[in-house]
């Protein structure tokens, strides 16, 4: 519910605050008096593009503030942004160079968001209006509202975020599976190599030291030749 709108410096309006009551307010007023003004400045500050070409002349911003009682939708889009929300402020400066900033309840909000919520809060019904009923995302809200099993799909939702929870932990262990069973094929094969290699002789290692003290007497043995070998052909 819309109870107060705040105006500054948006056409022929200077400023003015207009304050409503519950049930029907009505607006009335002789041709140019300003009243569709009072329409525009809803729909700029729930996030409607453009606005700075009715910057009152002279002025180098405009800016717009309205004040909602939530409804329950509403405070559940709030519910991360805003938990404790028992009012929403709607803000939005426009500068004349066409810059625009919104805040939610004090705090930096993007237009995407704040025409989001204004879905919550406002039906605008007039020849261009976008009416939420026409909205299919908002169609499974208007059938859980009117056969009142909003709890329901909510409790749905919840064993449906379960449900991803545990498919995401199944994958896991999956993985893991798949990792331990690929372990377990190259420990296979590196044991069968090992055996393979007959490695079960105790003096192995003392002949292949041995060996290897031959190859390294060859060497030296031959370096030593080929040092003859030169000092005799200088001789």
């Amino acid at each position: 519910m819309l109870q107060e709108l705040h105006i500054e410096r948006y056409a022929i309006i200077d400023r003015a605050d207009i304050q409503f009551g519950e049930g029907l307010n009505v607006i009335t007023g002789e041709t140019g008096a300003g009243k569709s003004l009072i329409v525009g400045a809803i729909k700029l500050v729930l996030g409607e593009r453009g606005g700075s070409a009715k910057i009152t002349p002279g002025a180098k911003d405009m800016f717009i503030s309205a004040r909602f009682l939530p409804n329950e939708a509403a405070k559940k889009f709030l519910a991360d942004f805003d938990p404790e929300c028992e009012e929403i402020i709607i803000s939005r400066r426009i500068t004349s160079a066409g810059r625009s900033y919104f805040w939610v309840n004090g705090r930096p909000a993007t237009a995407d968001f704040v025409r989001e919520l204004g879905d919550f809060l406002v039906d605008i019904h007039g020849q261009h209006a976008h009416q939420l009923l026409f909205k299919p995302s908002h169609h499974l809200d208007l059938l859980d509202e009117f056969a009142g099993t909003r709890e329901i799909r909510a409790q749905l939702a919840e064993k449906f975020r379960e449900w991803e929870k545990i498919s995401r932990q199944i994958e896991d262990l999956r993985a893991r599976r798949d990792e331990i069973l690929r372990q377990q094929r190259l420990m296979q094969f590196e044991l069968e190599e090992l055996t393979a290699a007959d490695l079960s002789d105790p003096d192995e290692e003392s002949q292949l030291e041995a060996r290897l003290a031959e190859i390294e007497s060859a060497e030296q043995i031959l370096e030593f030749a080929g040092k003859l070998s030169q000092g005799a052909v200088e001789g």
